[in-house]
């Protein structure tokens, strides 16, 4: 009877455990969707372009198939359309690589702004006496 009670103990004890892990994910995610919420449009640029890089970057590494494959089967005469093919991969590539930086260009200044900003607010909420009894918060100086 007591294997079972300690069972049900040990139960109980890795369900809280595991709601304050939960608690603290959530915490955590929230915490860092704060920053990242006013941005949420390039984040989807930025996502989008590098699914879309890495689809044409397989798609070019297909197109120098045919071109290889268009050669030894017909020679060069029907060669023309897996160029034309593989320069197109190409140029989506670069394309989307571009809109990329252009998305990371505009996006990390501000979403640094965004940061600084709301940590100095929020670390100007806590008084004076919080930074001299907590030592990870308080100012060392050698």
């Amino acid at each position: 009877m007591s294997k079972t009670n300690n069972k049900k103990m040990i139960d109980k004890q890795t369900d809280h455990e595991l709601a304050d892990q939960s608690y603290e994910n959530d915490v955590s995610f929230s915490f860092f969707w704060s920053f990242l919420r006013p941005f949420k449009t390039h984040l989807l640029t930025l996502l989008s372009t590098g699914l879309v890089w890495s689809v044409f970057t397989v798609v070019k590494a297909y197109a120098l198939k045919v071109i290889i494959d268009s050669l030894v089967i017909s020679g060069i005469q029907s060669i023309i359309w897996p160029i034309g093919f593989y320069f197109f991969a190409w140029l989506m590539t670069e394309a989307f690589q571009r809109l990329r930086d252009f998305a990371v260009m505009y996006l990390k200044p501000y979403l640094r702004k965004n940061v600084i900003t709301k940590i100095s607010k929020r670390m100007l909420e806590y008084e004076d006496p919080y930074f001299q009894q907590h030592q990870p918060a308080s100012l060392n100086y050698a």
